[in-house]
Order: C-alpha cells, then sequence, then structure tokens
C-alpha cells in the first residue's frame, strides 16, 4: 500500500477511526479509575503512656512501662480493624452505594469489609505516635474517613479502659467485703483470748485447761492477723478511692491527634483525562496499523487463508 492509498484509507474510514478512539478512551479512562484517582487522607495520633495517668490501675507508681505503651499500640491497631469499627464506618458514610454495593445480596457486609479493609492502612511510626491511612477515589472521602476512624477508635479504646477501671472496682470491692469479714471473725477470736487469758491468770497454773504460752502465742497471731488485714484494707480502698475518681471524672488516657487529615487539594482528574487520551491514541493506532497490513496483504491472505480451488480438466474429448 503507498502513501497515497493509506491517506485515502484514513479519509474513508475516519469516522470508524474516530468512533475507535473515543470507546477505548472512554473505557480505558473508566478501567483506569482506581489506579488514577487515588487520594490519601492521613491522620496522626499519639497513644496516651496509661501507666503515667493513673499508676495504680495500670502500672507501677513512678514508672513509665514501655511494654505497656507497646500494648496499647497493638490494641489500637486490632480495634481499627475490630467489627465495631467496620460496622460504623459502613453506616456512617454508606459505604454499600459509595463502593457500588448492592446491599440485598448475599456477603454484601464482607463484601464492603474487603474493600473498606483494603483501603485503610495503620502505620507504626514510633513507640507511641501511629497514623491512620485511608485512599479513596473522592479526596474529601479520604480525609473524612481517615478522622472518623481516628475519633472511633478514642472512643472505643476509652470505652475498654472503662471496662477495665469496672473491673477493677468489682474486684476492690469483692476484696474489701472479704477483708471486713476477715477482720470481723480475728476480732472476735481477739476477745475470746483475752477473755480467756485474763480468766487464766486469775487461776492458778494447775488449774488452767489451755496453757498460758499458747493463749498468748494465738492472740499475738490474731493481732498480726488484724494489722495486715487492716494494711490491705486501706490499700485496697485508696485503690477503689482511685478508681471510682478516674471513672467518675471520664478523663481516661487515650488518643491525642496530632495532625487530622486534610484533603488533598491537587485534583488527579486530569491525570486520569491524560491517561484516557493516551490510551484512546494508542488504540486508534493499533486499529490503523491493523487496517494497514490487511489492506496491504489482503490478496495474500486470502490466498493463504482461503479455500483450495479444484483443479479445472484441461483435455480435449475425442
Amino acid at each position: 500500500m503507498t502513501h497515497h492509498e493509506l491517506l485515502l484509507m484514513l479519509r474513508r474510514y475516519r469516522l470508524v477511526f474516530l468512533f475507535i478512539f473515543i470507546v477505548t478512551s472512554a473505557a480505558s479512562g473508566y478501567i483506569f479509575i482506581p489506579w488514577v484517582l487515588k487520594y490519601e487522607g492521613e491522620s496522626t495520633f499519639y497513644l496516651a503512656n496509661e501507666s503515667m495517668v493513673n499508676p495504680a490501675l495500670f502500672a507501677q507508681k513512678g514508672s513509665q512501662d514501655l511494654l505497656q505503651v507497646n500494648l496499647v499500640q497493638e490494641r489500637v491497631y486490632q480495634l481499627a480493624y475490630s467489627t465495631q469499627m467496620m460496622t460504623y464506618m459502613i453506616k456512617r458514610f454508606n459505604l454499600y452505594d459509595h463502593y457500588h454495593i448492592d446491599s440485598t445480596k448475599a456477603y454484601h457486609f464482607e463484601r464492603a469489609i474487603r474493600m473498606l479493609t483494603k483501603n485503610i492502612r495503620f502505620n507504626k511510626v514510633t513507640s507511641d505516635l501511629s497514623s491512620i491511612v485511608v485512599t479513596d477515589r473522592n479526596n474529601e472521602m479520604a480525609s473524612a474517613m481517615a478522622n472518623a476512624i481516628v475519633w472511633k477508635l478514642d472512643l472505643l479504646n476509652k470505652q475498654y479502659l472503662s471496662d477495665k477501671i469496672q473491673a477493677n472496682l468489682n474486684f476492690y470491692d469483692s476484696f474489701l467485703k472479704e477483708s471486713l469479714r476477715i477482720t470481723n471473725e480475728q476480732n472476735l477470736l481477739m476477745r475470746e483470748y483475752m477473755t480467756t487469758l485474763g480468766t487464766e491468770r486469775k487461776k492458778s497454773p494447775e488449774s488452767s485447761v489451755l496453757p498460758l504460752p499458747e493463749v498468748e502465742f494465738s492472740l499475738y497471731q490474731a493481732a498480726a492477723r488484724i494489722g495486715d488485714i487492716t494494711s490491705q484494707l486501706v490499700m485496697a480502698r485508696n485503690f477503689y478511692s482511685q478508681a471510682m475518681n478516674t471513672r467518675n471524672s471520664k478523663n481516661l488516657p487515650s488518643l491525642v491527634i496530632i495532625k487530622r487529615a486534610m484533603p488533598d487539594l491537587i485534583s488527579k482528574k486530569p491525570d486520569l483525562v491524560l491517561f484516557a487520551l493516551l490510551a484512546g491514541l494508542v488504540g486508534t493506532v493499533s486499529s490503523i496499523l491493523v487496517a494497514y497490513f490487511y489492506f496491504s496483504y489482503k490478496t495474500e491472505m486470502k490466498i493463504l487463508f482461503g479455500r483450495k480451488m479444484p483443479e479445472q480438466n484441461t483435455g480435449t474429448t475425442a
């Protein structure tokens, strides 16, 4: 095919090539949306050290427990991907419609969770500094989802600490009741021993039913037990009071937001259009090359792939 014939072919089939360009560009743009239109919203937060806020409840007094901080980070990581978090995010942002998931079909909740967890990334920056990164095709949605996750993490973590304090309160309450019971029993025994000791001292040693040294030893044991129980009782009351004050004040150690997620102001739609145009151009050029090859070797292709013609009988009859 000569250059003149190529130009005539382009002119003749220009509408076909234009249609191919438009269809290829539109299809490529739709396919490239998940890869090109990707905005990230990142929210950075600090994990409060629980052992420094209330040592009586979370650690030893006056010590910063680094292991405790690591445990908090691991707990928050698990809460970020918990069912409570997933359910909250799906309802809060109507992710069934956002991810184009039919809620009437089976396993629609699982599909939404799979899409959501794929778009969430939990980064451990340091031992007490973390960040949540959400990827989405909408810049405002990405930042809003990241901030919502951190806000929900704060609530879930506070709820965990509140339940932990309530468990401590239940333990201290049971311990106080048991300590009071043992103290009352020891007081009764002590009174009995003191009465017995006073009575026996008035009598002669020969008429003593219980030897005086054994009575004195039992009295000493009861007094020591009462002293130990009293110390534990005072400590338990202090812990109970601290736990009650912490729960009532609602000033629980949790997450401190360092940087809120902000929408990306640079739009990536021009990049999507550029990719779509390039894909359309590549598709059009490819179709032109196919057409050029076809028209150039049309005769040869018919000979190569066409049916073999039957041979004619050239002989003459007598």
